[in-house]
């Protein structure tokens, strides 16, 4: 008969055993995925890092004036 010390062990090694395969089939599925994803859009580089997610840049075509 096998102690309360030995059957937690067990149940852990399965546990973990478990998370082991879940884990390595979660890494495969995002690798298989992943190269259809889109790229990140690069920071810092001004304009052309906005590309990505705007379409065309804003410019007000009324100048700002002097009130005094």
């Amino acid at each position: 008969m096998k102690t309360h010390a030995e059957r937690r062990a067990a149940r852990a090694a399965i546990e973990e055993q478990r998370r082991r395969v879940q884990g390595e089939r979660a890494y495969r599925d995002w690798l298989r995925t992943s190269k259809n994803k889109p790229l990140p859009v690069p920071l810092n580089q001004g304009e052309l890092s906005m590309r990505g997610s705007v379409s065309q840049m804003y410019i007000n075509p009324v100048p700002w004036q002097s009130t005094t």
